[in-house]
């Protein structure tokens, strides 16, 4: 009588006795079988017995001696189905094969922009990840992102009088000119792409030419005759580098000082220029502030009077 394993052939009659090992693949779990079956999909033979395939481990079709591994970024959710990739922003998430069941959604601050991840990727450092799907983004200018990686969903600003460059992981305070700390203070603002004027020291010396503009007040309760005869005036220095700012003065325009300064992108286009001069010893921002003055008095000290004694530092 044939054996487990084996099947009595009835393919020749003069052999018809002689009993057969069944073929990979294939099995006989019963003494006196007369042919081998075939082993289902989802499942692997070995000669007497047929087996599920292990978690992680699928088999699409039948007859087959051993079960296939579930390769790298790939789910195997049904051992009888062929791998499904994981989708984008998700990941394998693990490199055990009996843990490769399904596919894994990235951790806050994690991204997988490909299909296929075996692992999310950290978002790095000076950037953000709003999503799982998305490729990284640099932070703005003026915004930071987190330490913690599950923390950059999002960038954050820089606190009040920092400021940075894009794709920083840092914000840095916002100097002054020497000898002017407090100059910047009324136009400073959280999350500034940057600082007011270009903070570099060298810029704070060796002006060149200086112009006096002047704009019409707004007082718009006294009205537009008034605005005609009642001018802002202020001094524009240009640096060596061609870089030009406002030196004006003005109730609360600062902290120290009312004398302030400002980048002359910011200047309306009511200024008009009055008088220039050529600045023929070195000077700096801090001589103008200082000349400007650090009160204010509508009467005795307002900036028609800052003006005159700014430009009075042509010669």
């Amino acid at each position: 009588m044939p054996s487990h394993g084996t099947a009595q052939s009835t393919y020749y009659g003069k052999d018809k006795f002689k009993c057969y090992t069944c073929s990979p693949g294939y099995y006989a779990n019963a003494t006196g079988s007369a042919k081998c079956e075939v082993c289902p999909d989802g499942h692997y033979c070995y000669r007497t017995q047929c087996y599920s395939c292990s978690p992680g481990y699928y088999a699409s079709s039948e007859g087959l001696a051993s079960c296939n591994a579930c390769p790298d970024g790939y789910q195997c959710c049904d051992a009888r189905a062929e791998p499904s990739i994981c989708p984008v922003g998700t990941s394998q998430n693990t490199y055990y094969i009996k843990d490769r069941k399904h596919c894994y959604d990235c951790n806050l601050g994690y991204y997988a922009d490909n299909p296929g991840t075996l692992s999310c990727k950290a978002c790095p450092d000076g950037h953000y990840c709003e999503d799982h799907k998305s490729s990284p983004k640099p932070c703005p200018s003026g915004y930071i992102s987190y330490y913690y990686v599950k923390d950059r969903t999002t960038c954050y600003p820089c606190t009040q009088d920092y400021t940075n460059n894009q794709a920083s992981t840092s914000c840095v305070s916002c100097p002054g000119c020497p000898n002017i700390p407090t100059m910047f203070n009324s136009n400073r603002q959280v999350g500034r792409t940057e600082c007011n004027v270009d903070y570099s020291y060298n810029y704070c010396f060796n002006q060149e030419i200086e112009e006096k503009p002047k704009r019409p007040l707004d007082i718009s309760v006294i009205g537009p005759i008034l605005n005609t005869i009642v001018s802002h005036s202020g001094v524009v220095v240009t640096l060596t580098n061609g870089v030009k700012y406002l030196v004006h003065k003005g109730k609360e325009y600062g902290k120290a000082s009312q004398t302030g300064v400002v980048s002359t992108t910011y200047m309306s286009h009511l200024w008009r220029f009055q008088e220039e001069c050529n600045v023929h010893v070195d000077r700096t921002v801090s001589d103008y502030v200082t000349a400007g003055g650090i009160n204010y008095d509508l009467f005795n000290d307002n900036c028609n009077h800052a003006s005159a004694r700014m430009m009075a530092l042509c010669n």
